[in-house]
């Protein structure tokens, strides 16, 4: 197979994801692409997961598959699958583009080789995955690249779409097109807002000057899948042999993950973009098996080795942990959610908050819910409102319903 296809379809695997993901969360006019929407999100990975460990079933699995695609051939979820990911890297073409407007030759020696980051990156994940098993998922909420990414359109890129059709709508009416109408503004709150804007701004930037930073620092499941793909089957690496050093595979690598120097590519970095292999003058880019590694000096086989027993050792100390807090958790007294209440000459009886109907429970809901507002764009009656601490602080942001927002039609 000629590797320079890889990226061509990489990119139409990625559009096919994208585009109706995100028409989940801009689709005003009922398109019906809801429909599938239980097949587009089989693969987004911490939905999945924290589906599966609630109630373990086939259809709840996607992260396993995942799991299996990343062992085989690397981060492809990354750049193919996840759309904050997709995301990044068409903000990334974007501001690619606008420099070659301005006359700024920014694509020549763009990237460039990056030390990783491993502190930060591995303190992100260890301490997301141990407020995750203290019974917390407030990280988990902020940093799932997905739920991001939902709250990115949903709280930002929803309200221009509805801002656009209704200000058209009257301008189609009286060019006799009637395909359209005027629809209702949703409940928005200000710490949604905030949250989405400094999720975009962050995302923005990194990706803006920095291609893949987020990828391989703040986001969990991109450090998780790292660590699993440096097993990968099969990787992408130099053929020191053909290699002149040229140096263009280093300046498109959005990840920062190829050594020209050293003629060696962390897998645990890659995003499996393919850029490198569709620009190699002498195609001394390969995708072969993991097993193979390049001509290294005696120096570069002892940083490895080292690099793997400080990997073995990170990951019995996490699993570890992992086990004790499990543990620690099951013996401790069941939680209780917060009582809502406020100033009022009229006692109420509410004793905890809302949640959509359909989460059967609030300990099932709280468990499962990472905050993504999928359900607040596909409330027809605009009653699901985004939450600010009424399910605690580990359930920040989680939609309740707001019945002084709207009504609601249990079998919609």
């Amino acid at each position: 197979m000629n590797l320079r296809l890889l990226k061509p379809l990489r990119v139409c695997i990625a559009m096919a994801f994208f585009l109706p993901t995100a028409l989940l969360f801009l689709d005003i006019w009922e398109t019906g692409a809801r429909a599938i929407a239980d097949k587009l999100l089989f693969l987004q990975f911490v939905p999945s997961a924290l589906k599966f460990l609630n109630h373990p079933a086939a259809g709840a699995a996607g992260f396993i598959v995942v799991l299996m695609i990343t062992l085989m051939f690397g981060r492809v979820y990354c750049s193919a699958i996840c759309p904050l990911g997709i995301f990044q890297d068409l903000i990334t073409r974007l501001f690619s583009n606008r420099a070659k407007v301005r006359g700024k030759r920014r694509r020549p020696g763009r990237y460039k080789y990056s030390a990783p980051r491993s502190i930060l990156r591995y303190a992100v994940l260890i301490a997301t995955l141990l407020l995750f098993f203290s019974g917390s998922g407030l990280l988990l909420n902020l940093l799932d690249p997905f739920s991001g990414f939902g709250r990115i359109f949903s709280n930002l890129f929803r309200p221009l779409v509805i801002t656009l059709n209704n200000l058209g709508t009257p301008l189609a009416e009286a060019l006799g097109i009637h395909a359209f109408y005027r629809v209702q503004w949703q409940v928005y709150t200000p710490v949604a807002l905030g949250v989405a804007l400094v999720t975009l701004g962050t995302v923005g930037w990194m990706s803006a000057r920095h291609g893949r930073l987020y990828c391989n620092t703040l986001c969990p499941v991109g450090t998780l899948l790292g660590l699993v793909s440096k097993f990968s089957l099969v990787k992408i690496g130099i053929d020191a042999g053909s290699c002149r050093s040229c140096g263009r595979c280093e300046q498109v690598c959005k990840a920062g993950c190829i050594d020209v120097k050293t003629k060696s590519v962390d897998a645990g970095r890659c995003v499996s973009c393919f850029n490198c292999l569709s620009v190699c003058p002498d195609q001394a880019m390969v995708f072969r098996p993991g097993f193979q590694p390049n001509s290294l000096s005696d120096r570069q086989i002892r940083h490895r080795r080292d690099t793997a027993r400080d990997r073995r050792n990170f990951m019995l100390a996490l699993a570890a942990g992992g086990l004790g807090l499990t543990a620690g958790r099951a013996h401790s007294a069941p939680e209780t959610l917060p009582v809502q209440t406020r100033p009022t000459t009229i006692p109420e009886n509410k004793t905890s908050p809302l949640s959509p109907p359909g989460s059967v429970s609030l300990a099932r809901y709280t468990a499962i819910c990472t905050a993504c507002h999928l359900c607040v764009s596909a409330c027809p009656s605009r009653v699901l409102v985004p939450s600010i601490f009424s399910f605690g602080l580990s359930g920040m942001m989680q939609p309740q319903m707001d019945f002084n927002a709207g009504h609601c039609n249990y079998d919609c």
